[in-house]
C-alpha cells in the first residue's frame, strides 16, 4: 500500500495535461499580446511626442520669421542712409543716434518693443548707433563674437540670422534688478540701396520673454522638459527639470545629428524628441520619462492580466471536471473488475484471459493497476485449478 500510494493517479495526470494545454498558451498569448501592444504604444507615444516638438518649432520659426519680415525695408529703403554721414562731432552724433532710436522703435519694430532689449547698428567706420540711453564705443564690443557674427552674414548677405546670448556683442550695462534678462541675438547686414554696398551691421539683442512666451505654455508632463539648443549644442532655452541632470541625457544632447529630426530612447526609461529649425538652426529638444507616457498602457496590462487570470480560473475548473469524467468510468470498471475476480468459476476462465493477466501483472498503483489486478489474480487462479 505504500509503494503504491507514490505513483500518480490518472486523473491528477488529466487534470496537469488540461491544464497545460489551456492554461499556458493563454499565458503566452497574453505575455505576447502585452509585449506587442507596449510597442505599438510606444511608437504611438514616441511620434505625438516628435509631432509636438515641430509643432513647436514651427511655432517659434513663425516668430523669427515675423522679425525678418519686420527687417525687409532695410534691404530697398533709404531710411538709414543718414549712418554713413559723417559724425565727427557729440552734436552728430547725438542727431544721428536719435533719428536711429525714432526710426527702429517708433517705424521697424513697433509692437514688439515689449520683446526688444536693445538695438544696435555698427557702420563700416565703426561709430555705434544704439536705443540705449547711453553711447558706445567700438573698442568696448567683444571683438571676437562681432568678428564671428560678420563672418557668418557674408556667407547669406541677404538672410537674417540667429545667435545665442553668448554671441551677445555688446555687453549688458549693470542698472537696477529685473526679472527681464538678455537673450538670443539676431543679426542683418543692411545695404546701401544705391550700389549694393554694405552700410554696416544691425544686431537685435531680445530679452527672454521673446522666446519664453511661445514656449510658455508647452508642458512635457509633469516630469519632462522643453530644450533649445544652437547649433553648437549650448542652451538657448530650457524649462527647469531634474532630468537634465542626468548625464546620459547631457551626453545624447550633445549627439543629435545636424538639421534632421527624430527620437531617442535613453537607458529605456527616457524618450527625447527632436527637431531642426529651418530659420535659426537650433534644435528643438523635449526630455520625457517613459513611464508618465505608458502610464495609460498599464490599465490594458490590468486588463490582459484580469482576463488571463479569469481564463485561468475557468481552465481549472474545466480540466476538473474534464479529468473526473474521464476518470470516473476507469475506476468504476476496476472495481467492478475486482468483484468479478471474486465471484469467477475457474473452469470459465480461458487461455486468452491468463496471457492478458500476464501483460497487466507488470502494472500497478494507479487505475490502471487496479484494471490489471483482477486479470492476474483470475490468471493465477486458473493454473491453479488445473494444476
Amino acid at each position: 500500500m505504500l509503494g503504491r500510494s507514490r505513483h500518480i493517479s490518472i486523473r491528477t495526470i488529466l487534470i496537469s495535461t488540461f491544464l497545460l494545454l489551456m492554461v499556458f498558451p493563454m499565458i503566452v498569448i497574453t505575455y505576447v499580446t502585452y509585449k506587442k501592444e507596449n510597442e505599438i504604444f510606444r511608437d504611438q507615444v514616441s511620434g505625438f511626442m516628435l509631432q509636438t516638438v515641430q509643432q513647436t518649432q514651427h511655432a517659434l520659426d513663425a516668430n523669427l520669421e515675423e522679425i525678418d519680415r519686420l527687417t525687409w525695408p532695410l534691404l530697398y529703403s533709404n531710411s538709414l542712409q543718414f549712418v554713413n554721414e559723417r559724425m565727427d562731432t557729440p552734436y552728430k552724433l547725438v542727431q544721428a543716434t536719435q533719428r536711429f532710436r525714432n526710426y527702429v522703435l517708433l517705424e521697424l519694430f513697433r509692437g514688439r518693443t515689449n520683446h526688444i532689449r536693445s538695438i544696435y547698428f555698427i557702420n563700416t567706420n565703426r561709430a555705434i548707433l544704439t536705443t540705449e540711453s547711453a553711447f558706445e564705443s567700438f573698442d568696448r564690443i567683444n571683438q571676437n563674437n562681432y568678428a564671428y557674427i560678420t563672418n557668418q552674414l557674408k556667407t547669406s548677405p541677404l538672410k537674417i540670422q540667429w545667435f545665442s546670448e553668448k554671441f551677445s556683442v555688446i555687453p549688458t550695462r549693470s542698472g537696477f534688478a529685473s526679472s527681464v534678462h538678455t537673450s538670443v541675438l539676431a543679426s542683418r547686414i543692411v545695404l546701401d540701396r544705391n550700389n549694393a554696398e554694405p552700410l554696416g551691421t544691425l544686431f537685435i539683442q531680445f530679452n527672454d520673454r521673446f522666446i519664453h512666451d511661445v514656449l510658455k505654455n508647452v508642458k512635457i508632463g509633469r516630469m519632462g522638459s522643453l530644450l533649445l539648443l544652437d547649433p553648437s549644442s549650448g542652451i538657448v532655452y530650457k524649462q527647469e527639470s531634474k532630468l537634465l541632470d542626468n548625464p546620459l541625457i547631457s551626453d545624447a544632447l550633445r549627439s543629435l545629428p545636424e538639421g534632421t529630426s527624430g527620437t531617442v530612447t535613453i537607458a529605456d526609461n527616457m524618450l527625447l524628441a527632436y527637431d531642426t529649425s529651418r530659420i535659426s538652426g537650433w534644435k528643438m529638444v523635449a526630455v520625457v520619462p517613459l513611464d508618465e507616457l505608458t502610464s495609460s498602457n498599464q490599465a490594458i496590462l490590468r486588463t490582459l492580466l484580469l482576463i488571463a487570470a479569469l481564463g485561468s480560473l475557468i481552465s481549472i475548473f474545466v480540466s476538473i471536471a474534464l479529468a473526473t469524467s474521464i476518470s470516473r468510468p476507469v475506476v468504476r470498471l476496476s472495481r467492478l473488475m475486482s468483484q468479478a475476480t471474486a465471484l469467477s468459476v475457474c473452469p470459465r476462465l480461458a487461455r486468452a484471459f491468463a496471457d492478458l493477466s500476464l501483460l497487466f501483472c507488470r502494472k500497478g498503483g494507479d487505475e490502471e493497476g487496479g484494471l490489471s489486478l483482477p486479470y492476474c489474480e483470475a490468471g493465477q487462479s486458473r493454473y491453479t485449478c488445473h494444476g
